[in-house]
């Protein structure tokens, strides 16, 4: 799910509704330590994507998942390939 959150000053606000709502997601193509990747396509336009699902940090103290920082970081050097 999309989440609303507080933002850096470059990133977008997160939105709340479903991923579903938007996207058809396929089969995985690659998974790492805390990401999936997998096929989408996009309901509207039928354009195929490839989307990484990156599994969010739930607290400071935890050391499962990614932190808020780490996924602004991600989505920095996605946004650039």
């Amino acid at each position: 799910m999309f989440q609303a959150s507080m933002r850096s000053p470059n990133m977008e606000p997160f939105k709340q509704q479903k991923v579903e709502d938007f996207y058809d997601i396929g089969e995985e193509l690659g998974s790492g330590q805390f990401a999936i990747v997998k096929k989408c396509r996009e309901k509207s336009t039928g354009l195929e994507y490839a989307a990484k699902f990156i599994k969010k940090r739930q607290s400071r103290a935890s050391r499962r998942g990614v932190s808020r920082e780490e996924i602004e970081r991600e989505v920095s050097i996605l946004r650039q390939v």
